[in-house]
């Protein structure tokens, strides 16, 4: 008899629950954490001594004694972050495909793969709420107005590219193998997700190291409706999407602008509330959004 048992097929009603089944929860799940913090800390070890490159520094500012290395979005930035980020989508492909023996790309979805009309589908219905929010967000707290430069359009078209791909990981790191990991100890499936959910929610507020509450708050709760999306549709598009664009609408205004401290000061400071609360409302439309659809779905099977 093979020591490895053969792949199973993903659940076709509970994405969070899928490897419940799986025998020797508690060697795999410490295996899975093992690998994914080891892969995390390898990006953080690439990525800080690049940090001390003038590839990637600002050497100086207004606000700085001349010569002063201080951290900019510049194109190196942009990056090396985000690459450093997006590695994280294989990574944890390969952790459950190797740990837990599930078929390539499930983790992706119950269907096994990426499901992209699915997400072009819900992006038709997502994008406009997103737009406005972010309009929204910069009558609240403006970038400042486009500055057309090659430098300005070069970081804009970047920050377009590479932000969806960095945010996908996220997603593909918290709403999936996280979640899936730490639902598998439970043998209920609600209070799987609930349990999860609430971990993953905790973790992912964490990673942003923000010591601002109205932010934490805004990232259990982007996190939450992340987890409802993903439970409803059975796989990560829809928070996906959501996490992608809510990155764009906000990064991409002040890139354009050429404001490139606006970002670190919200990072530092905080968002003000108002903010917190735009955000906060686009997150909560877009979850009723997907749940609708979802919904018309089951309606137009029956």
């Amino acid at each position: 008899m093979s020591p490895n048992p053969p792949p199973q097929p993903a659940s076709t009603t509970e994405y969070h629950h899928t490897l419940r089944p799986q025998p020797n929860r508690a060697l795999r799940s410490t295996a899975a954490l093992t690998a994914l913090t080891a892969g995390l800390a390898t990006s953080l070890a690439c990525l800080s001594p690049l940090l001390r490159t003038n590839l990637l520094l600002d050497p100086s500012s207004p606000s700085n004694p001349p010569g002063t290395p201080i951290l900019r979005w510049t194109p190196g930035l942009l990056l090396a972050s985000n690459l450093l980020t997006a590695i994280h989508i294989p990574t944890t492909l390969l952790i459950e495909q190797h740990i837990y023996h599930q078929p390539p790309n499930s983790l992706s979805s119950t269907s096994n793969r990426f499901r992209w009309p699915l997400l072009l589908k819900l992006a038709k219905r997502i994008l406009p709420t997103a737009l406005i929010s972010g309009a929204l967000l910069q009558l609240l707290n403006p970038a400042g107005w486009p500055n057309l430069t090659p430098r300005t359009l070069t970081m804009s078209l970047l920050t377009a590219t590479l932000v969806p791909c960095a945010a996908a990981a996220e997603e593909y790191v918290f709403r999936g193998l996280l979640q899936r990991v730490s639902a598998s100890w439970f043998a209920d499936s609600s209070t799987a997700f609930w349990a999860s959910t609430a971990l993953t929610s905790v973790f992912f507020a964490g990673i942003h190291a923000t010591s601002s509450l109205w932010m934490n708050a805004y990232c259990v709760l982007a996190s939450v409706g992340g987890s409802l999306m993903t439970r409803w549709t059975g796989g990560l598009e829809a928070s996906v999407l959501l996490h992608a664009v809510s990155n764009v609408v906000l990064m991409v205004p002040p890139v354009l602008a050429g404001n490139m401290g606006y970002l670190e000061e919200l990072t530092e400071k905080g968002p003000s509330v108002g903010m917190v609360v735009v955000a906060g409302v686009n997150v909560g439309v877009v979850v009723w959004v997907v749940g609708r659809a979802v919904e018309n779905e089951k309606g137009k099977e029956v």
